[in-house]
């Protein structure tokens, strides 16, 4: 029966996600997503976007626009830090580089872990996380990338 278990698990769907921080708010992106991890580097900005967007990077011959999360969602701004990291992320029709205080590791997570989103949430998470995980006795916010993007091409 053990061997039963055992290989049920391992059919159970796994989603591979990036585990980053924002401040002291610990968060995922599914890694299907993720293009690149970029350390942090100089952003030129760009007069008359929202407050979230940082400005632009000139990346290989194209020019990514580079947003904060944290201040998406109504934390104040905070300055870089040296750890911090840039993650290139795309889907269909968006293309942005996110900033992150640390990138902390690259897991699979099975399905059935992720837990709906805590109705504790602030009102500006809610839209955008899918649910929670626990990874290393943390709580990890996995965010629904589409419709941060959405939200971000349609405040831009």
């Amino acid at each position: 029966m053990e061997q039963n278990n055992r290989n049920s698990s391992s059919s159970e769907e796994r989603i591979g996600v990036c585990i980053c921080s924002v401040e002291h708010t610990y968060l995922a992106i599914e890694e299907v997503y993720v293009q690149q991890v970029l350390p942090i580097q100089p952003v030129t900005f760009v007069p008359g976007c929202p407050e979230y967007v940082r400005g632009v990077i000139y990346l290989r011959g194209k020019i990514e626009s580079v947003i904060d999360p944290g201040l998406l969602v109504g934390m104040p701004k905070k300055e870089d830090r040296e750890e911090g990291r840039i993650l290139l992320v795309e889907n269909d029709s968006v293309r942005t580089g996110i900033v992150f205080n640390t990138v902390e590791d690259i897991v699979q997570v099975l399905a059935s872990q992720i837990e709906p989103p805590m109705s504790s949430l602030s009102d500006a998470l809610k839209p955008i996380v899918i649910g929670s995980f626990t990874w290393q006795n943390r709580t990890i916010l996995l965010l629904d990338i589409e419709k941060m993007l959405l939200l971000i091409q349609e405040g831009s």
